[in-house]
């Protein structure tokens, strides 16, 4: 983890509340002026509060201790976490550490609950317009990539994008790992955004402006490689 790759000092919390959720009970430390809020079900996160604690550029809370950066949500999960695993959040929210959101997983897996990959343009997940096709991309039990195309003229445009978009629907709702990954853990509630605060609102924006900025410089990329391809080809027939 690059300790570069931040957007700014959290610094030591703010306040720490306790607080019940339909009967569970949480904890919640605001940092930033509550901004910016971890919640957390087990004690473990009071030992960490000593430590500076930063938010990455992707918003992940993480504590620096002995020179070393650690991930909050490996620091306070009460489970094993075999080799080759990682933890994942169920919900997405790297904010959210409640054991009942995270799992330990194999990055094959984890990659099946992720939001849309940086050099997505359509809007939908898995989903890539690459013309004259619409393509659908996933990766099989053993980790090879697969694809299925669905080609269209101006008229069928929107009609295969359904397409591809039905293919993906009955394909993930009879495949054994999707399922795995979109059940959720035993005991698991969703909570409101307002116990996470604000600041990750200007979090995913960052995000969201990073990612569209990325696929624009491929795509010219690429452009500026066909329009050279074409010059070359043109110079060899004169």
């Amino acid at each position: 983890m690059d300790p570069e790759a931040k957007i700014e000092l959290i610094g030591y919390p703010k306040q720490v509340c306790s607080f019940s959720f339909n009967g569970k009970s949480l904890l919640q430390v605001k940092m930033q002026d509550e901004m910016f809020a971890v919640v957390c079900d087990t004690p473990k996160i009071r030992e960490l509060l000593k430590h500076h604690l930063y938010c990455s550029c992707n918003g992940r809370p993480y504590c620096k201790i002995d020179g070393k950066n650690h991930y909050l949500y490996n620091m306070v999960y009460d489970g094993i976490i075999p080799q080759g695993f990682t933890l994942d959040h169920f919900n997405g929210n790297v904010q959210d550490c409640r054991q009942c959101n995270l799992r330990p997983l194999i990055p094959r897996l984890q990659s099946l609950n992720r939001a849309l990959s940086s050099n997505n343009t359509t809007g939908v997940r898995a989903i890539y317009d690459i013309k004259p096709i619409w393509s659908y991309r996933w990766q099989d039990i053993y980790g090879k990539r697969q694809c299925k195309s669905f080609h269209y003229e101006e008229d069928t445009y929107l009609t295969m994008k359904q397409a591809a978009i039905d293919f993906r629907d009955t394909r993930e709702s009879t495949d054994s790992d999707y399922i795995l990954v979109r059940t959720p853990p035993t005991g698991y509630e969703l909570l409101p955004d307002a116990f996470f605060g604000t600041k990750m609102l200007k979090v995913r924006q960052i995000m969201l402006e990073s990612q569209a900025k990325a696929a624009n410089r491929r795509r010219l990329k690429r452009k500026s490689k066909i329009v050279t391809e074409k010059q070359r080809k043109n110079q060899k027939i004169y």
